[in-house]
């Protein structure tokens, strides 16, 4: 497996970005590797371009937003913006934080406030988070990060479509080395014909939650209940099923 872990983990635009970029400036023209201080500040820049790259990005999609006229369309635009904007600062906040653990009480509702100020800035519904102390390192931490941000979204796209005055509880707890993130509305629940929202959705969430050594299960009870556990600790028996790259 590759020691850059957090390229593995990140979607392909900055993972490629970042690999073919931090391999040339491993190497100066002489095959000389250049002085850390110097790698450093090198790295800081590529983060910074990246950031300004991204934002017109979020920016020029924004403005397809606006301009788009079939409902479809602009659904479709909206969930492109969320997922761009939200896993984009997944990704550089991440990043910038080195090897530090994350404090997932304070990443967890940033994601969830985060993905609401998009789908809702009139603030027509509640929103609740509760989260304990815990700590996950941050490749780890960009994959619970993409959970949160899909469950999120599937909340305002579905359990919140056509309503004013919904409301969504997140609540993330630990106990003896195992996390539990539940994710609940009050909407209808599931409706079996969205295969869409069954297959595609669940299954991106349940390779993600396999990723985490984790379990992820869900149910329709009083509106759309998510529940994800996992370790906080990954085991070297977990570690070794990782996908292999070179």
């Amino acid at each position: 497996m590759s020691n850059d872990t957090s390229a593995e983990l990140s979607p392909p635009y900055i993972a490629l970005a970042r690999k073919g970029t931090y391999s040339r400036m491993r190497r100066n023209e002489g095959g000389e590797r250049p002085a850390e201080p110097l790698l450093a500040v090198q790295m800081q820049e590529l983060r910074h371009r990246l950031r300004n790259h991204l934002q017109n990005m979020t920016s020029l999609i924004s403005l397809q937003v606006r301009r788009a006229q079939h409902p479809e369309t602009v659904a479709a635009l909206e969930d492109l913006r969320t997922r761009f904007s939200t896993l984009t600062s997944i990704y550089i906040d991440l990043d910038e934080a080195s090897d530090h653990p994350i404090a997932l009480d304070q990443f967890v509702p940033g994601l969830v406030h985060r993905v609401g100020e998009l789908y809702d800035p009139g603030r027509r519904h509640v929103v609740r988070v509760a989260a304990l102390p815990c700590a996950l390192p941050g490749p780890r931490a960009a994959i619970l990060g993409q959970i949160v941000v899909e469950l999120v979204m599937n909340v305002y796209r579905h359990a919140f479509a056509g309503r004013v005055g919904g409301t969504i509880d997140v609540v993330l707890t630990q106990n003896e080395g195992q996390a539990s993130l539940r994710i609940a509305d009050d909407g209808p629940g599931l409706v079996e014909a969205d295969g869409s929202r069954t297959h595609l959705g669940f299954s991106i969430i349940s390779n993600l939650a396999d990723a985490l050594g984790g379990t992820f299960r869900h149910e329709s009870r009083g509106g759309f209940i998510a529940r994800l556990r996992f370790p906080l600790e990954h085991s070297a028996s977990q570690r070794s099923g990782e996908i292999q790259t070179e």
